[in-house]
């Protein structure tokens, strides 16, 4: 047998395993088909605040650079987002997806390496959808609805600088990085959803990031 298929065979092996352990350790569930859906997200955890969003026959937020003190000009005028929200390239210490970190869980956002007092802009325009304090997974903060059902959420703020129902242009800072909650160094916890359901960050930000490792 030639080489290349020994190593697709293991490939596929390997895949099976990892296929099974994700339903039977993770919670995923399988349809008829095959395809894979991870289980619901845990906010309980989370105070939530219900905030009537405004109406647009084009459903888009109206970008304003008036809708923050501090804004960071080098984000684009955007509805959906599409860049890391510290501003620039930045080194992922935690990766969407299964890991085995305070127990086996499933990670639904991405962890970007910051040090405590970094500051975190909005990458696209939005409505603060609500925030947390002091909550024991996420710390201190917040969530933020955007266009064409995506929403954005923040995790770990050493300080917030927007509240519940504020408006935001893209580039505004919304607070500054810390250690709070559940966490086991300074860092932000970063996550984009579509309709409520969690999906890959590293599909909405900036090509050229990179996992690694950094002691906290």
């Amino acid at each position: 047998m030639p080489k290349w298929e020994d190593e697709l065979a293991a490939m596929e092996r390997w895949n099976r395993l990892a296929h099974q352990e994700l339903i039977e350790e993770y919670g995923y569930t399988e349809d008829d088909d095959g395809e894979l859906t991870p289980p619901p997200m845990d906010i309980d955890t989370y105070e939530q605040t219900t905030v009537d969003f405004p109406s647009s026959a084009s459903n888009t937020y109206a970008f304003d650079s008036q809708n923050c003190a501090n804004r960071n000009p080098s984000f684009a005028n955007r509805d959906i987002p599409y860049s890391n929200p510290l501003g620039h390239i930045a080194c992922v210490t935690s990766p969407f997806g299964p890991r085995n970190l305070f127990g086996r869980t499933f990670h639904y956002g991405m962890d970007f390496n910051a040090v405590r007092g970094t500051p975190v802009y909005v990458p696209a325009n939005g409505v603060v959808e609500w925030v947390c304090r002091g909550s024991k997974s996420c710390g201190n903060g917040l969530q933020i609805k955007h266009a064409n059902g995506y929403s954005t959420r923040y995790c770990h703020f050493d300080s917030l600088a927007v509240k519940t129902g504020d408006k935001v242009s893209a580039g505004c800072l919304i607070g500054k990085s810390g250690n709070t909650g559940q966490s086991t160094g300074p860092h932000l916890h970063y996550a984009v959803l579509k309709n409520g359901k969690a999906i890959n960050p590293i599909d909405y930000i900036e090509p050229g990031h990179k996992s690694c490792y950094v002691k906290k």
